[in-house]
């Protein structure tokens, strides 16, 4: 019996097994050779040694007899290196993909060592790629009496030559480096340094005591500042700087819920900044004084010998060679971040949350994959920077987009400190406009529907320069300005001119009427005597061809008509019949086109469809400058540049 027992357990546990979906077990991934399965090179007195992270090994890279001074990784598994050979510097480069990769040579960059050496750390700068990999940089000296590098030589692999990159190439440079891995961090007044995430925000440096790092007069004028994020998203490394004379300060890292907040003793922000490794190790540079009874100590010159230290996902520390340059090759970035090109969108289409950006000249529409939060408003300060606002949870936050790297990352700037509830009209339920006072160069959102108004009655400012919020409108200084684009429109509602219920463009001795051919029947059943109609001047498209504005037609609690496209000579004339002036959503593209807010008629299949009551559905139409209309995008907010 127990012999049946057993049997029949046996057939029912094969049948079990058969009738499973087995799930293939991923595949590993194979390497042609030991260099190209190395996560990182260590440049150890001019040696390349290559170190496994999962084995934890180093190994020599024998081919290159040269010393090498600096090097850095590209996307494509190519690593990039200067030499020093007879007194002079050449670029190298290693395609690790090849099972056994030897040195090539790149390019001379006809500099001295001296050119390219730090002279207050003794330290050669870094060999780094630019956001499009085609470029790989090394930053100089020009001038004895700088106290940092103030040049970039650049070397194109895909033209073979070198060129200085002028001062507007090294700007985008600097700037775009500020752009990565930083979205869900923000600084505060105090200098507290919060993550963002759906659960709340976290503060991950006020668990630490600076007192033991700085002098107590110190402490104050620290600043914290992101470096980069862990590979898993769970960790954070940022420097603490106090930028006095020439600016000291030390690398931190922390859990990004705000526990196991530590400084990294012996670092240095003069240092290379760390590195994340697949593993989520962080790799760092120390400096650790020499020994009173070292050969090479000098007491008055401080002399330090330079560490590369691991600190291990749980906590350990590990000293891994003596030297003070590293490069580690790139991972997760480039996958996890869309390669997306925004850079001259005049337009970002809100879809459900997610932006859209899209280029007039080119008429292609990018997906914004890399914003993970729910974006509600927006503004275009310049062809280069786009403001907007998310909302995590109820609370609004405001962040921003640098367009013109390869691999734009959205950057948290500040909490609005507001709910999204706040800036949400009772009218028609709609958020706030972003604007901007550029001036001051503050962002601005209005919050707080007051009836008595019809539209929000408070303010609250960003102060982009000081990196805070303000409550109160900025003073006007008498110094200033004008802001040009509000004189232009002041000037140009004075071009037209309201007669016998017909509106006209005047200038110059011209006079044009721009309504006579339109028909307001389609928008009204109600006949309304034309000398009873008022017009409202909205604005002048970008290539100043063509205009916008209200008709009104009807008076209730607010004024109602449709909006009307034509173009200044008259020739073009078309009422927007599906636009109610009260609920107003019109842009302009770059190309003379306009986009508005107006209805389609409602699939059938639609679960919200109704054939009595909800028959229409919003979405966005483009008129072209000859007046012709055309479907656009469903959605039913925008944003125009």
């Amino acid at each position: 019996m127990m012999k049946k027992t057993l049997y029949f357990l046996l057939v029912l546990f094969a049948l079990a097994t058969m009738g499973c979906d087995r799930k293939p077990k991923p595949a590993e991934k194979q390497y042609v050779s030991e260099f190209d399965a190395a996560d990182m090179v260590i440049l150890d007195h001019g040696d390349l040694q290559f170190y496994n992270a999962e084995k934890q090994t180093l190994t020599l890279y024998e081919p290159e007899t040269d010393s090498v001074v600096n090097a850095t990784y590209d996307e494509n598994n190519h690593l990039y290196y200067t030499v020093l050979k007879d007194q002079h510097l050449e670029l190298k480069w290693i395609d690790l993909n090849e099972k056994d990769p030897q040195p090539k040579h790149a390019a001379d960059w006809n500099l001295t060592i001296d050119q390219v050496m730090n002279h207050m750390t003794n330290v050669v700068s870094d060999l780094s790629f630019d956001d499009s990999q085609k470029n790989v940089m090394i930053w100089t000296y020009t001038s004895e009496e700088s106290f940092g590098f103030d040049k970039v030589l650049s070397y194109n692999i895909d033209t073979k030559q070198t060129k200085a990159l002028v001062e507007d190439e090294m700007w985008n440079l600097s700037f775009a480096t500020n752009f990565t891995d930083k979205e869900d961090f923000y600084t505060d007044s105090a200098n507290r340094l919060y993550h963002v995430t759906p659960q709340g925000q976290f503060c991950v440096n006020d668990k630490i005591n600076f007192s033991q790092w700085f002098n107590e007069d110190e402490v104050n004028d620290v600043e914290c500042i992101v470096e980069s994020v862990s590979p898993d998203l769970k960790k954070v490394v940022y420097s603490a700087v106090l930028y006095w004379g020439e600016g000291w300060g030390y690398y931190c890292v922390a859990d990004g819920d705000g526990s196991h907040q530590r400084v990294l003793e012996d670092s240095d922000i003069w240092t290379m900044a760390p590195r994340w490794l697949p593993d989520g190790s962080l790799v760092y540079v120390v400096h650790v004084p020499l020994a009173t009874d070292d050969p090479d100590y000098v007491e008055l010159d401080h002399y330090q010998d330079d560490f590369i230290r691991i600190l291990t996902p749980d906590g350990e520390l590990k000293t891994l060679a003596t030297s003070a340059s590293f490069a580690v090759k790139p991972f997760g970035f480039y996958r996890t971040k869309n390669k997306v090109d925004i850079l001259g969108s005049d337009l970002v289409i809100l879809d459900h949350g997610k932006m859209v950006f899209f280029n007039s000249s080119t008429n292609v529409f990018t997906p914004f994959e890399a914003e993970k939060d729910s974006v509600v408003n927006g503004y275009f300060v310049d062809d280069e920077l786009y403001y907007y606002s998310v909302a995590i949870g109820d609370e609004l936050y405001l962040k921003r987009l640098y367009l013109p790297v390869t691999y734009p990352v959205p950057e948290m700037l500040s909490p609005w400190n507001l709910k999204l509830d706040d800036c949400i009209s009772e009218t028609y339920g709609e958020i706030a406009k972003l604007f901007f006072l550029s001036q001051h160069y503050y962002i601005g959102i209005n919050y707080h529907f007051n009836w008595d108004f019809y539209s929000f009655d408070k303010t609250r400012y960003y102060d982009v320069g000081m990196r805070k919020l303000k409550e109160e409108s900025p003073e006007e200084d008498e110094t200033d300005s004008y802001d040009e684009d509000f004189l232009a429109w002041d000037e140009d509602v004075e071009l037209f001119v309201a007669e016998d219920g017909q509106y006209y463009y005047h200038e110059d001795g011209r006079k044009c009427c721009l309504t006579n051919k339109m028909d307001f029947s389609a928008y009204s059943e109600e006949e309304l005597d034309p000398e009873e109609r008022e017009f409202d001047f909205n604005s002048i498209d970008p290539l100043r061809k063509s205009v916008i504005f209200v008709t009104l037609l009807e008076w209730g609690d607010l004024g109602h008509g449709p909006l009307c496209f034509a173009s200044m000579d008259g020739a073009t004339q078309v009422s927007l019949n599906d636009t109610d002036a009260a609920d107003l959503k019109a842009g302009w593209l770059q190309d003379g086109s306009l986009v508005y807010v107006g209805t389609e008629p409602r699939p059938t299949d639609d679960p919200d469809y109704d054939a009595e009551y909800n028959n229409t559905r919003p979405c966005i139409k483009r008129v072209t400058p000859d007046g012709t209309v055309s479907f656009f995008y469903v959605a039913d907010s925008f944003i125009t540049k």
